[in-house]
């Protein structure tokens, strides 16, 4: 059996999120996804990399393969290549969405706020991932677009200077479209990821530790973590792969990509060059990556829900 000391017992602990200043959700939010970004971001470069690969017409290849030609044609720095705009993007984005997240939980079960998990049902928890997600990343979408550019540089002809040099650069030859390119199925991608990511792991983390073998703590988080990262691979890999690939190209003189005019021609157009199971290109690394990236987030996210509580309490 596994225990924990510190935590408190079944009975009594607050297995959602709710904090006494709601506010402080969007800093824990935002501060905990940050530490899984650092951790796992030249695992995401790896996977956008391979994803790229048919846009520009190369041949494409596995993970270490990959690993191997970034880091001789670029060197080690360049798996950290977009680490700013990823940075910023979860200081936004990563602070909506959990931010969000318990509130809208809230709402879709009654507006009452409950300390039992189990009284706000799966649809509900699913509803309000979808919703944060989808709400942070629209809202923060430009903070994306230029993290995939910098990552998928030196694969096209394109070289961003720095991460203040991409955002002016991008705005200056496409304009605020290009800074909200691939907007919808990037909202649609987080919508999904986030109702897999957080409902699932709302869910998970509850009911392990109705369990004899889970008591809550290090060995629940991680649990828990890992079940809903491999949920959200599954399902999200394949949008993920198509905001890739339509953030990732640039635009023509038209305005319009360049490639991909949209999702369903970005769709169509790599399924019947490169097959079907294009679509979950890179899907080791995506799960190698979401699954730390969760472990991470959820363990940084709980500590300093459980701090901030208590220097209040």
């Amino acid at each position: 059996q596994i225990k924990n000391s510190t935590m408190p017992p079944k009975s009594q602990e607050n297995n959602n999120w709710s904090t006494s200043n709601p506010w402080m959700l969007f800093v824990y939010g935002g501060l905990s996804t940050c530490c899984g970004e650092i951790v796992t971001l030249p695992i995401d470069c790896v996977k956008v990399r391979m994803q790229m690969k048919g846009t520009y017409g190369k041949t494409k290849q596995g993970a270490i393969r990959t690993l191997i030609e970034v880091t001789k044609n670029d060197g080690w720095r360049a798996l950290w290549a977009g680490v700013t705009p990823a940075l910023i993007r979860q200081l936004s984005y990563g602070s909506l969405r959990v931010g969000l997240y318990e509130p809208i939980k809230q709402l879709f079960s009654g507006g009452k706020k409950e300390t039992n998990a189990e009284k706000s049902n799966l649809l509900a928890k699913i509803a309000a991932g979808a919703f944060s997600g989808a709400i942070g990343a629209s809202i923060c979408n430009p903070t994306d677009v230029v993290k995939i550019r910098m990552q998928a540089d030196s694969i096209g002809e394109r070289r961003y200077k720095n991460t203040l040099h991409a955002f002016t650069h991008i705005y200056k030859y496409e304009g605020i479209k290009g800074l909200y390119r691939a907007v919808w199925p990037t909202a649609q991608r987080a919508a999904l990821v986030t109702a897999c990511e957080l409902a699932t792991y709302d869910d998970c983390k509850y009911r392990l530790t109705q369990t004899k073998y889970f008591d809550g703590g290090v060995p629940t988080h991680f649990a828990a973590s890992l079940a809903s990262g491999l949920i959200a691979t599954i399902f999200c890999a394949p949008i993920d792969f198509i905001k890739t690939r339509i953030q990732g190209q640039v635009s023509g003189s038209d305005g319009k990509g360049s490639v991909y005019k949209g999702t369903i021609d970005c769709i169509g157009k790599s399924v019947r060059g490169e097959g079907f199971l294009v679509l979950w290109t890179g899907f080791g690394p995506h799960y190698l990556r979401r699954g730390p990236h969760l472990v991470v987030s959820f363990f940084a996210l709980e500590q300093l829900r459980s701090f901030g509580d208590h220097l209040v309490g």
